[in-house]
Formats: C-alpha cells, sequence, structure tokens
C-alpha cells in the first residue's frame, strides 16, 4: 500500500500528483470511516507536510467520477468551499479513485454560528450562475426516480407524496448539492469544506435545503436545525410554509431511504422522525414509521 498511487491510471492530474510518482517516493496510507458507496484513505507523503485523501469507488455505486473531478474545478474557480481536487483515475482493479487534499474531518462541533455558517455555504452553491460551464457539466435528474427509485415498493409513501410533488412545480434552476449533512462538511482549523459531490445536479433548490434541515433535526437536533432553517429563510426568498412542504417531501425520502436500512436505527432517531410528522402540515402518520 506504501505505493498505492503508482499503480493508479491518472486520467487527470495536478502537478503535485508528479512529485508524489518520483522514484523512491513513499506514502503511508490510514484507512478512514468509509462511507456507503466507498472506502476512504489518509495518505502521508514521506516528505509532504499536508496529507491527502483518497477515495475509491469500490463497491456497488459507480458515479462519473470524471464529472465529479469536473465540478470540483469549477466550483474552486469560483471560490466555492470545497475540496481542490487533485487527479482521478482508476485502480488496479478498475475502480474509479479521486485524490483531494485533506481538509478536516466531518463537523461535530455546532454552534449557533457555525450552524449559520453551514448555511451559508449551501446557499452560495444555490447562488452560482446555472447558465454558465455549470449548465454544459452538471445533468437535470428526473426528481422522483431519482431521489425515490424504490418509491413503487411503498404505497403507502407513495400516496402521501405524489399530491406533495404536484403542488411543489418542481424545477432545475440551481446547483444543488443533493445530500448536503454534517458528515458531508470537513472543519479543519475553522476552515470547512463541502465534499461529496456525487448526487450535484441541476435541481430544485428548496429541496435542497429541506433535506438538509430533516437530516440535520434528525442528527443534530431540533435547537440546531432550528438555527439553520431560519438562516436558511433569511438568506432566500423562500416562505415559511413553502420550505415545510419541501420538508415534507424530504421526510419520505428520508423514510424511504431508512427501510432495509439502518439509516434511522434506535428510539431516539424514530421519535425524531415521529415528532416532523406530528408537526409538519403537510404529512399525517398514515404511513409505517
Amino acid at each position: 500500500m506504501s505505493h498505492y498511487l503508482l499503480d493508479i491510471r491518472w486520467e487527470e492530474k495536478d502537478d503535485k500528483v508528479d512529485v508524489l510518482l518520483k522514484p523512491g517516493s513513499s506514502q503511508g496510507m490510514t484507512a478512514l470511516e468509509a462511507g456507503l458507496e466507498a472506502e476512504v484513505f489518509q495518505i502521508v507523503p514521506d516528505e509532504e507536510e499536508n496529507s491527502l485523501v483518497l477515495k475509491i469507488w469500490n463497491r456497488d455505486s459507480r458515479p462519473d467520477i470524471r464529472r465529479q473531478y469536473k465540478l470540483l474545478e469549477l466550483l474552486h474557480s469560483y471560490s466555492m468551499p470545497v475540496s481542490r481536487p487533485l487527479g482521478w483515475g482508476y485502480d488496479l482493479n478498475g475502480n474509479q479513485v479521486l485524490l483531494t487534499p485533506y481538509d478536516g474531518a466531518p463537523v461535530t462541533r455546532l454552534g449557533a454560528a457555525v450552524v449559520r455558517k453551514l448555511a451559508k455555504m449551501l446557499i452560495d452553491i444555490h447562488k452560482l450562475p446555472v447558465d454558465t460551464e455549470f449548465s454544459d457539466l452538471l445533468p437535470k435528474y428526473d426528481f422522483m426516480s431519482y431521489f425515490y427509485p424504490s418509491i413503487d415498493q411503498h404505497e403507502d409513501i407513495k400516496r402521501l407524496l405524489m399530491p406533495l410533488l404536484e403542488r411543489a412545480n418542481l424545477n432545475h434552476h440551481s446547483v444543488i448539492h443533493g445530500d448536503f449533512n454534517l458528515g458531508n462538511v470537513l472543519e479543519q482549523e475553522g476552515q470547512y469544506k463541502i465534499i461529496d459531490w456525487t448526487n450535484g445536479q441541476l435541481g430544485d433548490a428548496r429541496y435542497d435545503i429541506a433535506w438538509s434541515v430533516i437530516v440535520m433535526r434528525i442528527f443534530a437536533g431540533d435547537r440546531n436545525a432550528a438555527v439553520y432553517r431560519a438562516a436558511c429563510l433569511s438568506a432566500t426568498a423562500y416562505t415559511d410554509e413553502e420550505l415545510e412542504l419541501f420538508e415534507a417531501i424530504a421526510t419520505l425520502r428520508g423514510l424511504l431511504l431508512s427501510r432495509g436500512s439502518d439509516l434511522l436505527k434506535g428510539k431516539d432517531m424514530m421519535k425524531r422522525v415521529r415528532n416532523i410528522f406530528n408537526e409538519n402540515k403537510y404529512l399525517t402518520a398514515d404511513v409505517i414509521l
């Protein structure tokens, strides 16, 4: 594993990677917490002060990493808080890989100032001009098939979801992250970076915000979520009722994803989901929780 980078077939790479590939160079590799789609390693070059992160998509998921690399380049050119892409390619097993700097660990310490900062980061992404290179690079997916791929197997959720989608008047007017949550924001010495752009696309910013609000409420508590939600509303022209509608849509997706997985495992998690159902006027408890 000490020469793993030498075994990668690089499709595109930064000059920094060429330094690491010099004969005689070596790197230490340490496994980081893996996600559902890929393994992640921290790489510490022998002669470098700054370590790197190598993400290897060696599971069922096969996203377009070339597009993610290009997206990171483009976002970085707009001074967005993302990791600078250093290279992408294929390992000896044909798995796609992406190399970036090590930008810290997922956010764990929250407070009002941090939560407001996170809200601003997401809203700034939504303000990017879509009539530029973003429109050529990013796809426009059918909302239902992309975010609810197994909905036909869950009639109770589908029955609630369909009227909400009809009411929502969905659009593709913004660059969205698609899965903005605390696990996808890194912090290092007060600097924050948004990672994992696998779901990056042109979509509806209201859904992107609503999903992040619901995930924060479930995993970080009502207080943090309330501050975050208020910050998102104050920075946009969206109404409270409008966001509540999209929160209902996002909650149903969370419930769908939790079926057959450990996403909402634990009494406290499901209690928070039940509270969301009880408080959101667009939802009813007429589903299996």
